[in-house]
């Protein structure tokens, strides 16, 4: 392959399937969003908390956070689409156990590296917003490598995919880097609520 690497074509193909996974599965995506929004609410008021306790003191910030629930059944349904409604049936397994195998073999495989890490960075960032224990990176890594594996082996052994340790290593990274731009948030509110207080 050549050294050089063609990022606006990478950008346009990323895009591009973007908004036709979008355009596939946003409909049944809705339906999803807002069943998870009615589980998350149900949760976090009436198995999570006390109710009268949460209602005089939580509840906006229960309310606050059912966009975010909603968000996240609608982006996993799209994963979903992307990683396996949206695969045909192949005839053989294939492993590609070691890592890096397909780094800069082609612009294909270079795509599917870009798309596997964006792919990550939303769901991390919409578990942080919900979920304390995703707010360590160590819960970021964890839930990274468990939807990744679940992923990769429902494609191998459906048929429907290769199982690439490529793809899970940049999942992986995806939901650190989700955790990271969080992080790199939360200090930069907290940094502007002491310069506020300091005045």
């Amino acid at each position: 392959m050549n050294a050089d690497i063609d990022y606006k074509r990478i950008l346009y193909v990323v895009l591009k399937d973007c908004r036709l996974y979008i355009d596939n599965y946003y409909s049944v995506g809705i339906s999803v969003g807002i069943t998870v929004s009615f589980i998350y609410y149900f949760i976090s008021v009436y198995v999570y908390g006390d109710i009268r306790r949460t209602l005089k003191e939580s509840i906006f910030s229960i309310y606050s956070k059912i966009p975010f629930a909603f968000l996240i059944g609608f982006y996993c349904y799209l994963v979903l689409g992307i990683t396996i409604l949206s695969r045909e049936q192949g005839t053989v397994y294939i492993i590609r156990p070691i890592p890096f195998s397909t780094w800069r073999t082609d612009l294909w495989h270079l795509t599917l590296w870009t798309e596997n890490i964006l792919m990550m960075i939303p769901l991390e960032i919409l578990l942080y917003i919900l979920w304390t224990p995703f707010r360590k990176i160590s819960g970021s890594m964890i839930v990274g490598l468990f939807f990744s594996l679940l992923i990769e082996c429902i494609q191998f052994f459906t048929k429907l995919g290769k199982f690439e340790a490529d793809d899970i290593m940049n999942n992986v990274l995806g939901t650190c880097i989700g955790f990271l731009i969080c992080k790199a948030f939360d200090v930069w509110c907290d940094y502007w609520k002491n310069e506020s207080g300091s005045r």
